[in-house]
């Protein structure tokens, strides 16, 4: 199953992180819609996800896809009680699920299809 374009919420750089609100795939788990950094250039993407956490309401999870596997970002998300799952992406890059360490589980049940290949970096 491949991710509708539509879902994807693209950051335009250089101004703030724009993320929208989609109606909740799953019963007990609010997502927004994924934050497309893979055009930004280091460190912007990891900036993005740290301005989009601070807005995230309980119960909800961040999906951001980079371009390179967000190492540097890992050890300040567990530093501020974040929990978060990653995946490698077969062209390249990562999606990264983040919650509140208090939700979790929320990461086994939002399992994404991987992004449409239309919206892969060329």
């Amino acid at each position: 199953m491949q991710a509708n374009t539509a879902d994807l919420t693209r950051v335009k750089a250089p101004g703030a992180p724009h993320c929208e609100r989609v109606p909740p795939r799953y019963p007990d788990a609010a997502m927004t819609a994924p934050l497309d950094l893979r055009h930004l250039p280091p460190p912007e993407p990891m900036q993005h996800i740290l301005d989009a956490l601070e807005r995230l309401p309980a119960r909800a999870c961040l999906v951001a896809l980079t371009p390179f596997r967000p190492g540097p970002l890992l050890p300040l998300l567990e530093a501020q009680a974040w929990a978060w799952r990653v995946e490698d992406l077969s062209g390249g890059g990562a999606r990264i699920t983040i919650a509140r360490t208090a939700d979790a589980a929320l990461l086994a049940s939002t399992a994404m299809p991987p992004p449409d290949p239309a919206m892969a970096r060329g």
